[in-house]
């Protein structure tokens, strides 16, 4: 804002210098051009003298007087010309100075918009780094769960391999375990049927020895029936004697 101030008033400072130069310069033109005139009409006076010094001086004083005023009349209208320049100057110079001005204020304008743009790009930047350092942390910490994701993983598939084994062995066991009460149940019926056959022919065993032993107890019985029978026919026949 300051360098732009500095600008602006230098540029006013050479201009109004370069005004007043210009018109200094036109002015000396001027009298340059007059002197020269004067110059002129002196050295023509100056020769008619050398020529005819009996000649009528009053005529060519009053020939000098004509063309001087003559000269003064044409020098005012360029003058006033002058002024009318240079206030036409003057104007376009203001024109020129307000043009300026608008241009160094829209230059301003259009700095200030590129300070607020760059500002806010600033602060878009800036999110975004942020933005940018919550997504970094957010993949390290994802980075860190598929890391410990992808271990469980590893110890969940090893397990399973370890299970599948057991399952393995669990399923031989099995197998070996029907095949052995398959057996066994063979065996047990197996067993069972020769203890039934056993115990069939142990009970028809004892019912033949009981069958026996009550034919012996019959035979005992009879026995010892006719023997108390033959005991009192003999005690009878003992009282009867």
């Amino acid at each position: 804002m300051d360098f732009n101030t500095d600008i602006t008033g230098t540029f006013k400072q050479y201009t109004f210098a370069g005004q007043e130069f210009k018109g200094e310069n036109t002015l000396l033109q001027i009298q340059l051009q007059t002197l020269d005139k004067k110059i002129e009409v002196t050295e023509k006076f100056l020769q008619a003298l050398n020529e005819d010094e009996a000649g009528d001086y009053s005529t060519l004083l009053d020939q000098m007087d004509r063309v001087l005023e003559t000269e003064i009349k044409e020098k005012l209208r360029q003058m006033e010309e002058l002024e009318t320049s240079e206030k036409k100057f003057a104007d376009l110079v203001k024109e020129a100075e307000e043009d300026e001005i608008l241009h160094e204020l829209e230059k301003l304008k259009i700095a200030y918009e590129k300070k607020t743009e760059n500002e806010n790009l600033i602060q878009e930047v800036k999110h975004l780094l942020k933005l940018c350092e919550a997504s970094t942390t957010e993949n390290t910490n994802l980075q860190f769960e598929l890391i410990t994701a992808e271990n469980k993983h590893t110890k969940f598939q090893k397990d399973m391999e370890k299970l599948t084994e057991s399952c393995s062995s669990l399923e031989l066991a099995k197998v070996e375990l029907e095949s052995k009460i398959s057996t066994y149940k063979e065996n047990s019926i197996e067993k069972l049927l020769r203890v039934e056959r056993y115990q069939c022919l142990r009970i028809e065993d004892l019912k033949r020895t009981n069958q026996l032993l009550v034919a012996q107890l019959n035979d005992l019985n009879n026995k010892k029936a006719e023997n108390k029978i033959k005991e009192i026919n003999i005690r009878t026949t003992q009282h009867g004697i």
